[in-house]
């Protein structure tokens, strides 16, 4: 398997040895911290639940693109669009909890949220098992199937909640007010 480019990822992009700090790095994280500004403003005035269930099938679409593509450049564009895309699922997701659950249960609700965040980090690493199995291009095609199928489980499931749920009267009056200017 060694210098295999079906195994290693490295094999098929030489250029991988000079910018995988930048791939893991900047090109991934700058997109991903100012997209998610941009997801929660948008996340304000639409269906949450169905604009989450988008965004997870649009981020598995970047993962079955990356496992097609020749292009080292665009390898790149899709880690952009995929840290683009994983941001937009905290906003949504808080949105949703502030208004799924009161407020004296809304930190544990964002608690297990977290978790979740750092469960998939650490369950991430059965990919290494899938690309020791299938190789790094059938990986990226079984995290986009994975990706679909969660997100039209979220479209299918999940519950637009009536939004600010849980404020008082005179906040609801307030935000109402708001909007109608």
């Amino acid at each position: 398997m060694a210098n295999n480019p079906i195994y290693e990822i490295g094999t098929a992009y030489p250029q991988l040895k000079n910018w995988y700090g930048l791939l893991v790095g900047l090109i991934y994280t700058v997109p991903y911290s100012f997209f998610g500004l941009v997801a929660g403003k948008i996340s304000d005035n639409v269906n949450r639940k169905f604009f989450l269930g988008i965004v997870l099938i649009l981020a598995g679409a970047t993962c079955g693109v990356t496992g097609f593509v020749d292009s080292f450049f665009m390898l790149g564009a899709m880690r952009v669009l995929h840290g683009m895309l994983n941001s937009s699922s905290n906003p949504l997701s808080f949105s949703l909890i502030a208004d799924y659950f009161p407020p004296e249960n809304r930190a544990t609700a964002n608690s297990v949220i977290q978790a979740g965040n750092y469960i998939g980090v650490g369950v991430s690493s059965f990919s290494i098992l899938l690309i020791t199995s299938f190789g790094w291009r059938a990986q990226y095609g079984i995290m986009a199937g994975l990706g679909t199928l969660f997100g039209l489980i979220t479209m299918l499931f999940v519950k637009e909640p009536e939004r600010g749920r849980y404020l008082d009267e005179a906040t609801k009056r307030k935000e109402a007010e708001k909007k109608a200017k």
